[in-house]
This record gives structure tokens, C-alpha cells and sequence, in this order.
């Protein structure tokens, strides 16, 4: 890996280019190929962890963190559809009726595996091109979605100048295809109309992930967002290069060490799995906020993170794992965190311990059927030898439960999670190399010196509706990731000055948070939603006796073709 250019960007791109080149006649060897990534948000995600609590299907180490390829849930439909052979009961009927539209939209992987599929079920696309040239296949697979939403917001009374009534209207595409059996590839690119707001924008401003972009005299506002990559597997690893949407973790509210709170971002990924044991490396082009511009008018100061995950399937109900990351920048990619298999912590130091580097733990179990159980430990700046009180002990945990067919309902499933988050966790004295992506944390998204209870109640009577209840309480002190120790007072040992901190230091802000969702395919691969969302707040923006009342709500209707 030392060989390559020094260019921002080129050296990553270069390293994908030559291993896909020489593995280009192993991949071309196998029958079922490359794959690309099933995008985050599908009801498959749901449904599979459903299956792995009910031990329906055996728990992998290929699902401990997303998104998901479609080789692995492909999988996991082959595996399901020979056990329902066997006994068709061990779905119910509305789970059996989403495991058929789930191989509704795997019937062009299934065909190569000889799998039939009911015509009804078969996902329609806009289009489908095919090629087979002896044991090599091509082909290319597009959609078109369209979608209309309205969201409106009420602060306190009708008359509130925080009120927002917005309409978005987002038109987006999709291609994903394979070539000759050997190099995959997705792109999915929208545009989003956002009408009816009085907020004011600036060029540039992140939207998930995405670019707002506007012309002042113009009353029309766009949100752009994109997401492209292309993959190669051979037998027993993965390369992806491009931008896409990663987590890893086991949380679903709050993941620690990587979510998608801040969107997707660029990025070089590699995923390694043996038996049972699987390991990610993954270097990222970040982005920060506000954007720096040098003289020439060009994006300044760098901004990248690096990271490994290492995960062990200890028992078959047991999964742990250790990651470790360091964001840096303010200068090129540097060759020594291109080394996949380095101590990033060493790597850190020896290049003058200059970076933002943290450590994290988690761990995964199945204890019984119909439960699932996980935590997690982050460890951004931590030393056991300075007490717990000290202001540069700065960590995060994280625990929750998934109960499937809780107290026997069936179709029903109930989550809960846990998150503390101390003072100064994911900033840094140096803004550029936050832990952060567009400014919003690529960690959790619940603030520093903050706690959180969660809680989801989800039924889906039918296959094509569901609903969900949720709660929230969130406590929100003093801080942000903005926000250094340095301006609050806090000093460095052996200087005298202010050492301690305190949890929850502050005005508190607390927010009750209940919310409110249903969907319904009213037709194939049509989609009405809905959700409401009512906030109490005291402390409002940690002021004391501010408080502030809010009510949401969004209604949309979406095709996919």
C-alpha cells in the first residue's frame, strides 16, 4: 500500500482500480458475484433482526454492522426458504407475507440460483438490461422514485415565528448492476424542491448528507443528495470505493463509534470475514462546517477519519467487538494510516500525536429466544490513572434490549435503549479534526454531557401497514460537540484552574419526546406515510424556566418504479 500516489483521493482510487484488475479473473469465476449494499432504512433490516432473536435463522457475524450486502441476504433468503419447506409455520402470516416481497425484490438473484418466485411479487423496474457472455453476467437495474411530502411544525401557538410549513417534493433515481461477474456498482442521486419555509439557507449547507442549493432571488430551495460505489468480492473479502452511509455498531437509536447521523461520506471500505471471526478497515473523506476557502477560492484544511472494527462470534449467541478510529486533517491522506492492519494508536503517536483518536467496545447477545441484548463503550479520551471527576475523562456507553412478540403479541416488537453521553465526548481543541462530518457528529447523535431513554413499541397487524409508538426522554446539559473544555474554564493538570467536571453541568434541557408512525403500501411499491411528533421542552436552548412546546407532523406519499 506504500506505493501509491500522495494526491488527495487518487491514492485510494488507485489502490481499488489494481486489486480490481487482479482479482478480476477470480471474481469472474464465481457464479453469484459481487453485490452491492442494501440501502439503510429497507424493511429488510427489521425483519432479519426479527428472524436472528426468534432464532428462526442461525445469528452471522456478517450482520453485526450495516448496511447489509445483498449476497448476505441473499443468504439468508436461500436459508429461510428451505426451512419453510419443512415447516411453513415458523413465520406468521404477516412475516411470511414480507419474507415473499423481500424475494420479490432479490427474483433477479434468485433466477441464477434456480429459485422460483411468484410473478405477483416480482419488484418492477424501469430498467433491466441483461448480458451473459459464457459463465460471465452483466446487467444493469434502474428505478425511478417520486415522492411528496408536507411537513408541518407548530411551536407553542399558531402565531410562533419558529412555524414551519414545508412541502418537499423529491425526485430521485437508482442504478445498481454487476459487470462480467467481477466489479458491482450503485449510484443513487435525488433532488429534493423544499417550498414554504421562512428559514434562511446558506450555499453548501448540509442536509443529511446532502447540498443545499439555492438562488436568492429565486423562492426555489434544493436539497441534493448522492450515493455511488463500486465493489469487488472475491471469495473471502470485500472492497467497496465511493460514498455511502455506514454503521457500525449494535445500537439502532444511538450508535456510538459510527452511525449515520451525519449522512453518507466518502470512503475507501474493506471487509474481511473468516469463520468466525470479521474485520473492517475503513478510511474516510469527511467534510468540515463551516467550510474553510483559501485565497484561490478553493475548499481548504482537509478532513479524514480512519477506523478498524474487529468482531469475534465468541459462542452462536454471543458477538464481540473492538474498534478504534482516529480523525485527522489539515494535510494529505497520510500513508501511515493507509496500513489496514496498524495500532492506530501507534500510528497516532508516531506521527506526533496531533490527531483525534478514540477506542470502543461492544457486545451482542442472544440469551434467549425472542431477545436480543447489546451495549456499548466509547473511550474518546480516557486514562486510568486520573480520576473518573477529571474533565479529559471523556466517554460514552450505551445498553438496550430488542423483545420480539413481547408478552406473546405476535407481529409486535418492543425496544429499548439507554445512552450516556459525558461532557467533551466526540469535540476536540482543534475544530477541524471533530468527530464530526458537515458539522453534525458521525457518532451518536444525541449531544456531549446528555442522557437518553428510548423506547419502541412497533405492530404490524397486516404486511402492508404498521405503526409505531415511541417515546423518548432526553437530558441535555451544558456543551456540544462545537464546544471545547478550553472554553469553559476547564484547564490542563498541573495548571491551577478548573479540573472537575460534573455530569449534566448546567441549565438543563429536557425533552419528552412521543411520537407516532404508520405506513401503508396502498398499492405495489406505493407507499402513503404519516407521523406525528409531540415535544415538551424545559430549559429550552438551557435557559432556565424556558420552556417551549412542539408538535410535528409530516405526511407523504412515495413510488417506487
Amino acid at each position: 500500500m506504500f506505493w501509491i500516489s500522495e494526491r488527495y483521493g487518487l491514492q485510494s482510487l488507485y489502490l481499488f482500480i489494481s486489486l480490481a484488475l487482479f482479482f478480476l479473473p477470480v471474481c469472474g469465476q464465481q457464479l453469484s458475484g459481487p453485490s452491492v449494499n442494501v440501502p439503510l432504512g429497507h424493511f429488510s433490516y427489521d425483519l432479519i433482526e426479527k428472524l436472528e432473536t426468534n432464532k428462526v435463522i442461525v445469528p452471522r457475524i456478517e450482520l453485526r454492522n450495516k448496511p447489509y450486502t445483498r449476497n448476505i441476504v441473499l443468504k439468508i433468503i436461500l436459508e429461510l426458504d428451505d426451512k419453510l419447506e419443512i415447516n411453513p409455520r415458523i413465520l406468521s402470516t404477516t412475516d411470511r407475507g414480507l419474507f415473499l416481497k423481500l424475494k420479490g425484490e432479490f427474483h433477479f438473484e434468485l433466477s441464477q440460483s434456480k429459485r422460483s418466485v411468484e410473478e405477483a411479487e416480482k419488484e418492477r423496474h424501469f430498467l433491466h438490461f441483461e448480458s451473459h457472455k459464457e459463465e460471465d453476467l452483466s446487467y444493469t437495474i434502474g428505478d425511478v422514485l417520486a415522492e411528496q411530502a408536507v411537513d408541518v411544525s407548530r411551536y407553542g401557538g399558531r402565531g410562533d415565528t419558529l412555524s414551519d410549513n414545508i412541502s418537499l417534493t423529491r425526485v430521485s433515481g437508482r442504478v445498481r448492476g454487476v459487470l462480467r461477474n467481477a466489479l458491482a456498482f450503485y449510484s443513487d442521486f435525488s433532488s429534493t424542491l423544499i417550498r414554504g419555509s421562512d428559514r434562511s439557507y446558506s450555499i453548501g449547507e448540509n442536509s443529511q448528507g446532502g447540498v443545499i442549493n439555492f438562488t436568492p432571488a429565486s423562492e426555489n430551495v434544493y436539497s441534493l443528495n448522492s450515493t455511488a460505489y463500486v465493489a469487488i468480492e472475491p471469495k473471502w473479502f470485500r472492497i467497496q470505493f465511493g460514498k455511502d452511509a455506514i454503521s457500525l455498531g449494535p445500537g439502532k437509536h444511538s450508535n456510538l463509534f459510527l452511525s449515520d447521523n451525519a449522512g453518507s461520506f466518502d470512503n475507501l471500505r474493506m471487509d474481511v470475514t473468516f469463520d468466525r471471526i470479521k474485520f473492517t478497515y475503513l478510511h474516510g473523506w469527511l467534510r468540515s462546517q463551516p467550510l474553510i476557502y483559501n485565497r484561490d477560492g478553493n475548499i481548504g484544511d482537509k478532513k479524514f477519519i480512519v477506523a478498524h472494527r474487529l468482531e469475534f462470534k465468541v459462542f452462536p449467541w454471543l458477538f464481540l467487538a473492538g474498534n478504534e478510529s482516529v480523525v485527522y486533517g489539515g494535510r494529505g491522506t497520510e500513508v501511515g494510516y493507509l496500513n489496514p492492519i496498524i495500532p492506530y494508536h501507534i500510528a497516532e503517536q508516531y506521527l506526533g500525536d496531533k490527531d483525534n483518536n478514540t477506542i470502543s467496545f461492544d457486545a451482542t447477545a442472544f440469551p434467549f429466544t425472542r431477545l436480543k441484548s447489546y451495549a456499548a463503550l466509547f473511550l474518546d479520551d480516557f486514562s486510568t490513572s486520573l480520576p473518573i471527576s477529571y474533565w479529559k475523562q471523556t466517554w460514552a456507553v450505551m445498553c438496550g434490549f430488542y423483545w420480539s412478540e413481547p408478552f406473546q403479541i405476535a407481529d409486535a416488537d418492543l425496544r429499548f435503549e439507554y445512552t450516556r453521553i459525558e461532557p467533551y465526548v466526540y469535540t476536540h481543541k482543534f475544530p477541524l479534526i471533530r468527530y464530526s462530518h458537515f458539522g453534525s457528529s458521525i457518532g451518536s447523535s444525541i449531544p456531549p454531557n446528555s442522557d437518553d431513554y428510548f423506547v419502541e413499541i412497533r405492530y404490524r397487524p397486516l404486511r402492508k401497514i404498521s405503526a409505531g409508538l415511541d417515546y423518548e426522554l432526553l437530558r441535555h446539559g451544558k456543551g456540544s460537540i462545537d464546544r471545547y473544555a478550553y472554553e469553559d474554564g476547564f484547564v490542563d493538570a498541573g495548571n491551577p484552574g478548573k479540573k472537575t467536571k460534573k455530569f449534566l453541568q448546567g441549565v438543563n434541557e429536557t425533552k419528552n419526546i412521543i411520537s407516532f408512525q404508520f405506513q401503508w403500501e396502498t398499492f405495489h411499491q406505493q407507499y402513503f406515510y404519516l407521523t406525528y411528533q409531540h415535544t415538551r421542552i424545559r430549559g429550552f436552548e438551557n435557559i432556565r424556566n424556558r420552556t417551549a412546546i412542539q408538535n410535528r407532523l409530516l405526511i407523504g406519499y412515495k413510488l417506487d418504479y
